[in-house]
C-alpha cells in the first residue's frame, strides 16, 4: 500500500480501551482538514461500534493508482454477527469537499469492505450520492464516475447504510480519484490574437489531467495494468 501523504484520524462511539490518543470525532474543535484543500464533514458519524475515522491522502506510484483521496471506517472491535444474533444495521453521513480556488476535482469514488464478502447477503453496505444520483454498493456496485462536463464536481455527499447479517466487518472504506484542470497561461504578446487564435490558445492550455498521473481520456477511466 502507499505511505500516505497527510493523514487526520479520531475516534469514534464507546471510549476506547485503553483510552485513545486519537481525538474526538465528535468534538466540535476537531475538523478533517489536509492541507487547507481538502475537508471531510461528518453529519452522522457511525451509529453503531466504535473505532476510527481515518482521511488520507495517499502518494501514487505507478500511472494509474487505485485511490488518492481515502475515508476508513475502522470498527474496533469488529462488528460480528454468528449463530442466532441478531443482524447489526447502522448509518452514517458525510460530505468531502475541495477548496474553491483549488483547481482539483472529483473523478470517480469507490466503496470496499474488509473483509470482503463471500455471500452478497451476509453484509449489505451502500452509499446515495444526492450529487449524480448514483448508489455505491460494497458487492453490486463498487464504483461510480463522477466526471461531471462542463461542470466538475468538488464536492460529494454519501450517505451511508450497513446491515451485517453474518460474519464479520472490520472496514468501510472509500476512495476518490482526483483530475486537475490547467489554468489557461498567460503569455505576453505583441499583438492581439485573432479570435480563433485566442481560443485555440486557451484549448490547448485547459488540457484535462489526472493529478500527478499523466493524460486520462475524458470520460474514462484507465485501469491499472
Amino acid at each position: 500500500m502507499a505511505p500516505a501523504l497527510a493523514a487526520n484520524s479520531c475516534w469514534f462511539g464507546a471510549a476506547a480501551t485503553p483510552p485513545s490518543t486519537l481525538p474526538d470525532c465528535s468534538d466540535p474543535s476537531f475538523s478533517f482538514d489536509l492541507f487547507g484543500h481538502f475537508k471531510l464533514l461528518f453529519s452522522t458519524l457511525p451509529t453503531v461500534g466504535s473505532g476510527t475515522i481515518g482521511f488520507h491522502i495517499k502518494e501514487q506510484p505507478t500511472e494509474f493508482p487505485d485511490d488518492f483521496l481515502q475515508v476508513d471506517i475502522n470498527f474496533l472491535p469488529a462488528l460480528q454477527v454468528q449463530g442466532s444474533t441478531p443482524p447489526i444495521s447502522g448509518q452514517f453521513n458525510y460530505q468531502l469537499s475541495i477548496a474553491p480556488f483549488d483547481t482539483d476535482y472529483l473523478f470517480y469514488a469507490n466503496l470496499k469492505i474488509s473483509p470482503p464478502a463471500s455471500d452478497p447477503t451476509a453484509i449489505t453496505v451502500e452509499q446515495q450520492n444526492p450529487e449524480t444520483n448514483q448508489t455505491l454498493n460494497a458487492s453490486l456496485t463498487p464504483e461510480i464516475g463522477l466526471f461531471r462536463y462542463p461542470n466538475p464536481l468538488k464536492s460529494i455527499t454519501l450517505l451511508g447504510n450497513f446491515t451485517l447479517n453474518s460474519g464479520t466487518l472490520n472496514t468501510i472504506h472509500n476512495g476518490f480519484g482526483i483530475f486537475y484542470i490547467d489554468p489557461p497561461e498567460v503569455t505576453p504578446a505583441p499583438a492581439p490574437l485573432p479570435l480563433c487564435g485566442a481560443a485555440l490558445a486557451i484549448g490547448f492550455s485547459r488540457r484535462l489531467r489526472r493529478r500527478r498521473f499523466g493524460s486520462v481520456p475524458v470520460g474514462a477511466r484507465p485501469q491499472p495494468s
